[in-house]
């Protein structure tokens, strides 16, 4: 089974491919500029060491020793760029990322079987909304699949020295929702009723969940000073308590790039 490209994906994957081949090449700059640096470094040294006492070859080692100094600026201001760019580009990639994953959620806890179809992961995820949320209406799901490596593969990777854990766990399911308000739905449904044994929650990408782990503990300060606190993506969103209403709201917003849309 598979799915129609649709042009975020398109774009996704696009941008993916320009930011491994823009990385490879700010490495490869990185490099020789490490390496020029390290000979021009060299050369500064070994002139400051020759340096006589006459006048004329002091000057004369103190222009090259100039020159060296400005072709290492020159250097650093280049990495400086290359590295902002990098960084840029890896950030829009990653916001297009979030954005394909708008619609999906993330279940944890559903028994998996040793072998199961997209068709048996979507049914047992409507089997669970009904049980532990108690959403009855029909919800559209565009696909469903379990995520991370099969037990049978992890065993193996460990048998023969590689990563990996021995557990029962079952691999999470990644649905997505066709409507976004069904999946909004989802989600509250899922912090009022708050399953002990089936955990529902959003989908994001690595790097926003690094930065969402990060803010967990301004989150625990927050609330244990009796202020209501939650995150939003990778934004910690603060509601004080017996303070004004102007000042109600604290949030610290993330680097999105302004000028992508879709």
């Amino acid at each position: 089974m598979q799915d129609n490209i649709s042009v975020k994906d398109y774009i996704r994957d696009i941008l993916d491919v320009q930011a491994k081949n823009y990385r490879t090449l700010v490495e490869m700059l990185v490099n020789e500029v490490k390496s020029e640096l390290k000979t021009l470094r060299s050369d500064v040294e070994d002139i400051k060491t020759s340096l006589q006492f006459t006048q004329k070859d002091v000057d004369d080692n103190n222009k090259k020793i100039l020159e060296v100094e400005q072709k290492i600026s020159l250097k650093s201001e280049m990495l400086d760029k290359a590295v902002e760019g990098l960084e840029d580009l890896e950030n829009r990639n990653d916001y297009l990322e979030n954005q394909s994953r708008r619609n999906n959620i993330k279940i944890y806890g559903i028994p998996e079987a040793p072998v199961e179809t997209w068709n048996d992961c979507e049914a047992k995820v409507k089997k669970a909304l009904v049980d532990k949320l108690g959403i009855t209406e029909e919800i559209t799901i565009e696909r469903a699949h379990r995520v991370g490596q099969h037990k049978k593969r992890q065993q193996r990777s460990m048998d023969k020295g590689g990563p990996g854990q021995k557990n029962d766990e079952p691999r999470p399911i990644v649905a997505k929702i066709l409507h976004w308000k069904q999946k909004s739905r989802i989600i509250e449904q899922a912090q009022k009723k708050k399953p002990k044994d089936v955990t529902f929650r959003e989908d994001f990408s690595s790097r926003v969940l690094e930065r969402r782990a990060r803010l967990i503990p301004e989150l625990v300060k927050a609330r244990n000073q009796g202020h209501t606190a939650y995150l939003v993506m990778d934004r910690l969103v603060i509601r004080k308590t017996n303070e004004n209403v102007n000042d109600n709201v604290s949030v610290n917003v993330p680097q999105v790039p302004n000028d992508v849309s879709l």
